[in-house]
């Protein structure tokens, strides 16, 4: 199989795993709950900073784009 298949087929086993230890041994899910967590403030520092960055990378770049002109909201429609 190709890689990309691998991560599909390990996050579907992940998430199947983690049900049936969240279902079948609540006491052993409430202990990793501290991963749980700590996956998601790296998520935030990672993600937030980046997405910060592209819009203001994109502000930026709106000096350079060309001025309006009529086919500016179709455009626009479609690209949203």
């Amino acid at each position: 199989m190709r890689k990309s298949y691998w991560t599909i087929v390990g996050s579907l086993a992940g998430v199947i795993a983690g049900g049936a230890v969240g279902y079948f041994v609540p006491p052993v899910a409430e202990s990793l709950e501290f991963v749980g967590q700590l996956y998601l403030n790296v998520l935030r520092v990672i993600v937030v900073p980046l997405a910060i960055a592209v819009i203001v990378h994109g502000l930026g770049t709106l000096r350079n784009a060309a001025p309006p002109d009529a086919r500016s909201p179709p455009a626009l429609c479609t690209s949203v």
